[in-house]
């Protein structure tokens, strides 16, 4: 099985430090940027089990990506038609032809560039909510690329409420503009969330950084942010 479903401890704690740090300072920055973590070199081994779950699901938008296909560890890959048919959202909780969900890693291939990645624990999104970036460099390092922790959309998954902010992180570790002195991660979508769904104003970036449209959501519009629960919304699934 592929290391991303093996990672260590000691990467992982230094990961969640320095995302929280930058993550800290980026509220300093412009409202349409966010900063995004810088490369460094740190000498690390993953080989330690993860022991947090007990089962793993690979799941694709499209079941022929290379990334999952040619991996002989991967003995059934579900799509999204599949996903949408085998599992479902009752109460909030996600369920696997009627069985509640529990202890079960996740891994959502997206495209050939990254997949995302989170532990289920009864029902619900509780831990490591990962992208999974070829280009992330060596400090994140993992067999078909780096890790990247999506700390802040993990806790408002957990607590139902908060500001959401997602950038071009993808885009951002392709073109290396890590490289770049003071280059940052343009904003891909900003507002806010209240039991879990999209409220209020809301505002969409192109990759320039200039405003894309402007949406105004209610509860009744029921576009859940979180994942994978957001594959399942009627409006605006995430894939």
């Amino acid at each position: 099985m592929e290391n991303y479903t093996k990672r260590s401890k000691n990467i992982l704690s230094l990961t969640w430090f320095y995302f929280s740090l930058v993550l800290t300072l980026s509220e300093c920055g412009t409202k349409a940027q966010i900063l995004a973590p810088i490369p460094q070199k740190v000498e690390a081994k993953i080989n330690t089990p993860d022991t947090k779950y007990d089962n793993v699901l690979y799941w694709s938008t499209n079941e022929y990506y290379p990334i999952l296909k040619n991996n002989k560890a991967v003995t059934s890959i579900e799509n999204v038609s599949m996903i949408r048919k085998k599992y479902s959202i009752k109460n909030g909780k996600l369920y696997s032809n009627g069985k509640l969900l529990d202890r079960v890693y996740i891994n959502f291939n997206v495209d050939d560039n990254y997949s995302k990645s989170i532990i289920i624990e009864k029902g619900l999104p509780d831990d490591e909510y990962l992208y999974h970036i070829k280009e992330v460099p060596s400090y994140l390092f993992s067999d078909n690329g780096g890790m990247v922790p999506m700390k802040q959309q993990l806790n408002i998954f957990k607590t139902g409420s908060g500001y959401w902010i997602d950038t071009y992180v993808v885009e951002y570790f392709k073109n290396k503009d890590y490289d770049k002195p003071g280059k940052k991660a343009t904003i891909k979508e900003e507002g806010k969330v209240k039991n879990n769904y999209k409220v209020g104003e809301w505002k969409y970036y192109n990759k320039e950084g200039k405003i894309d449209s402007v949406k105004t959501y209610t509860l009744k519009d029921a576009v859940d942010v979180r994942f994978p629960h957001c594959i399942f919304n009627k409006n605006e699934p995430c894939y």
